[in-house]
């Protein structure tokens, strides 16, 4: 999901075309409302961090030049007691450094905001570990003004066709309009990803057939979403939904070579 790395784009432009025209993929005027979605600033920070075969972090540093003290002094503080899952280092070394990609998540409370780490990656990067998870597609918004992101988990059979679909989560970057507002625009945008996905023919080039793969459907009538590093944007997003089977097919897959103990990921800073 970042710019850094080049990202997979399935060649579904005239299954989302249909989509888009057909009236299913709009959300029902006589449904119930939505519940509001969640509302949470998030920014990206790259470093570099040295460990040891234990998973013990030896030393750090942050490379992205403009960032908010607040979010420096935290990571100073926070990064030297993560624990890191047990590493097999080259033969005669005994530390290794890889490069650090976290993602940083701001959310209020009474007292003002709480700083959580939302996520991260080690040695690729959280862009280049989503590229092999999720095809990336995009597909025109019916709104002018909000770039969003709808998460559709998709499971495939010989022919290239979804069988099953379910929206695992939609965000919405740095969106206006009220909580019911967002939330209704969410509600359509996951109903036009997912009826696209459905209509969607599938190759090899984005997965093997048969088999269980995630499409990033992406509104972008802003222009492109802001990655960068170091820049705060408000995300309004709907929970993260479980889906049993995709759940299985992640639970499945090697895991990283650098990876943070169990607990670290969602704890406050």
């Amino acid at each position: 999901m970042r710019h850094r790395c080049m990202r997979r784009t399935a060649p579904l432009l005239t299954a989302f075309a249909i989509a888009f025209a057909s009236p299913a993929g709009i959300a029902r005027d006589d449904a119930p409302p939505p519940a509001p979605l969640d509302e949470i600033m998030t920014m990206r920070v790259e470093g570099t961090i040295t460990l040891d075969a234990a998973g013990r972090v030896v030393a750090h540093e942050i490379t992205t030049k403009k960032l908010p003290d607040a979010v420096r002094n935290r990571l100073d503080k926070a990064i030297p007691s993560w624990t890191f899952k047990p590493l097999a280092m080259p033969e005669g070394k005994a530390t290794g450094t890889t490069s650090m990609d976290l993602m940083i998540g701001a959310i209020k409370v009474p007292e003002g905001h709480l700083i959580r780490l939302e996520d991260a990656a080690f040695g690729e990067g959280i862009g280049a570990r989503e590229s092999r998870v999720a095809t990336r597609t995009y597909l025109e918004s019916p709104y002018r003004s909000t770039n969003a992101i709808v998460r559709v988990a998709a499971r495939v059979d010989g022919e290239g066709r979804a069988q099953d679909t379910g929206s695992l989560r939609c965000t919405l970057f740095n969106a206006g309009g009220d909580a019911e507002e967002k939330a209704l625009i969410c509600r359509r945008l996951e109903a036009l990803s997912v009826e696209s996905v459905q209509l969607a023919k599938f190759r090899t080039f984005n997965m093997e057939m048969p088999g269980i793969t995630e499409v990033r459907v992406v509104f972008e009538p802003e222009g492109p979403i802001d990655e960068r590093p170091g820049k705060w944007r408000i995300e309004s997003r709907t929970p993260l939904r479980s889906i049993a089977w995709y759940a299985a097919k992640r639970a499945g897959e090697p895991a990283p070579m650098v990876a943070l103990s169990d607990g670290i990921i969602g704890a406050s800073l």
